[in-house]
Parts: C-alpha cells; structure tokens; sequence
C-alpha cells in the first residue's frame, strides 16, 4: 500500500463478504489503500470486481446480507468499520459523500429535487451558516441559533447547489421532480447533493455511465472544480481508463476483489505491469502503448467469488499463467524500486 504524506482515509486488509443461508460471496480480499488530503484516487476494474463493496463499506452502506468480515477503514484515526450506527450517520453526507451509479434509481420519484437536496441541511444544520438564519418575528425580530434552518434557508441554499452544478434557473427546477429531468441533470442533482456539506472524501460511483460524451465532460469538469475549490479528496470508481488519466493522480487496478496493481496515473500508462492490467488497455479503444494495433478482448470470464481461484484471480483467463499461478495468491510486488509507488501482484514479475 502506497501511504501518502496526510492520508485522510486507510484501508487495510478490508474483507467483505455477502451471505445466504446455504453460501459466503467473498466480494472483497484484502484489500489495502491510503488516500491523501485533495487526492483524486481512481480504482478501476470490470464489473464485479468489487470496486462498489469497497465504498459502500466505507459508508456503512452494505446490503443485509453484506458483512465486513475482516481489516480496518481509518477516517483520521476512527476505524468506520467498527463505529455505531450514530458515527456512521453524522459522517455520512457530511465528512464522507457518495455519487451514486444510476441517478434514476438513486432518487426519490415521490419528491422534488430540492426537496432532495434540501434534506442534507436538515440532516446536517450545523453545515449553514447560523447568521444567514431568518430573525424569529416571536423575539422582535432578534436572529436566534435555532434547532434547524428555516425554509427560505434550505431554498437559497438549494437554489445556489443546483446553479452550481450547471442546472439552468435552479430556483424554478428545484421543484421539478426526477422524471422531468435528462439523465444528465438528474446526474448534477447527485453531484449536488454531494457537495451540498463539503465532505472531505467524495466519492464517486460511476458517475458518467450511460451520458453522452459532451455530458461525461461536463461532469468530470465540475467534480475537477469542486476539489479544486475545496481540497477535497475524492475516490474515482469507473471501468474506463479514459477517465481516469483526465482525472486521477493514481490509480487501482482492481479484480476478483483484490488490488492487483497500483501506481500514479502517469506510470500505470506508461508501463502497465500486471497481464490483467494489459489486457484492459488492449480491449479499450484509443489506450495505445505502442504501435498501432487492434482491440484484443480478454478471453473467458470473472471467476466465481463463492468459490475464488486459490492462487492469482486471473490466472484461468491469463495466456501468461504458470503452474505456480494456479497454486497461491502472488506477492505485492514493486515495480522499478520500493520508492516508485508502483506495485503489482503477479508470480512472473
């Protein structure tokens, strides 16, 4: 695990498994990773490897049947994994954010977007500004620190979040409700409602799928201009490299539950290591890593996580595999010296 100078965020040997009576799921293997203060850290991986299970078990968010099983989440020294449901909820929304996947599924159909967004104040009230509060006409007209922000509060406040995210005549569609909006404001209200508290960490879940390129650019410009405004870190989740060579300073290759390579963003595309890594950037059009060439899909499938391969995850679809890669899981190996930064997890390094 790389550490950088002020980590705000370690996660080490996290296991994470979902049940049912009968079967353990081991969605993810041990996985370790630091965050610094105003990072951009980008984990990257098919679907199914485990990159969602590992934000949602930041947050406290997993399904009933998903379970921490193992490892520690430091949030400055506080272990998240072990905290009570009250830490976890004056964290969430606050100190830690999340943008959801999909928008559509993530939003209330029932309620107004400001309404939506409007319930990150109520939830956090000490976020706003109490001098910004309205006067009590009760006590003659005298400001007052009151339990909770006032109407015309949360609607100045929403107004200015959703005009902040691109949304035209926020003050008119804060009382739209989800299925009047395109896919991609429906995406900037997410990013609103991320930002309403000014987390610390955010982190984002895929939060382009499924928009069109001028959108997707639009998107990542705003999340670039709230770290940059903030000195946010954020936690880029996506299975496109694209992306995370605009956005990220560094970056995971994540499979099968387990970090099999991890390097700044510059030398993972510079010399990807891992077979797995390689294979992605063959099989995702305009990663060149030398000469002209056509895409190469990766043979075969994501292993079954009920019952994990014993040695590395990639080893059955990997045309580089050796004996011993079917035997045990490979050392975390570094690439061009310890101090690089750069490490992978394969026998034939």
């Amino acid at each position: 695990m790389m550490i950088p100078k002020t980590p705000v965020l370690e996660v080490q040997d996290l296991r994470v498994s979902f049940f049912t009576p009968a079967r353990e799921l081991q969605a993810v293997r041990g996985v370790s990773f630091a965050l610094g203060a105003g990072e951009t850290l980008g984990i990257v991986g098919e679907s199914g490897s485990g990159k969602t299970v590992t934000a949602l078990s930041v947050l406290g968010l997993l399904a009933d049947t998903g379970k921490i099983t193992g490892g520690e989440l430091r949030f400055h020294g506080r272990d998240l994994a072990r905290a009570s449901q009250k830490t976890l909820r004056e964290i969430r929304g606050k100190k830690i954010a999340m943008i959801f996947q999909d928008p559509a599924s993530s939003l209330n159909p029932l309620m107004s977007i400001g309404k939506q967004v409007g319930e990150m104040f109520i939830a956090h009230p000490e976020t706003l500004d109490p001098l910004d509060r309205e006067p009590d006409s009760r006590y003659g007209g005298r400001r007052l620190l009151r339990r909770g922000p006032s109407g015309k509060e949360i609607d100045r406040r929403v107004t200015a979040l959703l005009s902040g995210v691109q949304i035209p005549d926020g003050g008119k569609r804060r009382h739209f409700y989800p299925h009047e909006l395109s896919g991609g404001m429906r995406q900037r209200v997410m990013i609103a409602m991320a930002l309403a508290c000014k987390p610390e960490i955010l982190i984002a879940d895929e939060p382009t799928t499924a928009l069109d390129l001028t959108i997707q650019s639009q998107i990542i410009r705003l999340l670039k201009d709230a770290g940059a405004e903030t000195g946010m870190s954020t936690i880029f989740i996506t299975h496109d490299l694209g992306l995370v060579a605009e956005l990220c300073s560094r970056a995971m290759v994540m499979y099968a539950g387990m970090i099999l390579e991890e390097a700044a963003v510059d030398d993972l595309f510079d010399a990807p290591s891992h077979p797995y890594t390689l294979g992605l950037f063959n099989s995702t059009p305009g990663m060149e890593t030398g000469a002209a060439r056509e895409l190469r899909p990766i043979p075969g499938s994501h292993p079954d996580m009920i019952r994990p391969p014993p040695g590395c995850p990639f080893s059955p679809r990997c045309a580089s595999a050796a004996p011993q890669c079917f035997a045990a899981p490979p050392p975390r190996r570094a690439i061009g010296g310890p101090e690089s930064g750069h490490f992978a997890r394969c026998w034939l390094l």
